[in-house]
């Protein structure tokens, strides 16, 4: 329970607000409360996380790099769905081979495509293939197709 004394012109507007609508002054000062406290959080928020930013301890994007993350965790689900329907052993492998690559620079095992798909990289696990395009200035990998190597080029 809250008992909140407020000025006898806000009180006035209250009860002429409450008596055009049919709803109660608490019901208002609730309203108005609650939409206080969530710009209240939010500021708080804010300024808890730039002075984490300026201690270093959070990181910064760019909208670009903000894109591309959000760009590259569309494709990796699409990705995800395409290896998923492989089987649990070529699932796997394949997995294994990708969380590798945050060790190495992928073009000393990748070989380039020709071709229309000269643009793309492919390494091939086992009977399947992944075929990727690799940023060079981040070395970003970005998976586009994976599957058997009978069907992943078309």
């Amino acid at each position: 329970m809250l008992n909140v004394r407020v000025g006898t012109e806000l009180e006035s507007r209250l009860d002429m607000l409450s008596k055009e609508t049919g709803r109660t002054k608490t019901y208002y000062v609730k309203e108005a409360l609650e939409r206080y406290m969530q710009n209240a959080e939010d500021i708080y928020l804010a300024e808890s996380r730039l002075e984490d930013i300026k201690m270093g301890k959070s990181k910064t994007y760019t909208l670009k790099q903000a894109r591309e993350l959000l760009n590259a965790s569309t494709n990796w689900q699409k990705t995800v769905k395409e290896i998923n329907k492989l089987g649990s052993v070529a699932a796997n492998k394949i997995y294994d081979y990708l969380e590798e690559l945050e060790d190495i620079d992928p073009r000393t095992k990748w070989k380039t495509l020709s071709g229309k798909l000269n643009h793309l990289w492919r390494y091939r696990v086992g009977s399947y293939r992944i075929l990727a395009e690799i940023q060079d200035d981040k070395i970003i990998v970005l998976v586009v197709r994976v599957g058997h190597r009978l069907n992943v080029y078309k």
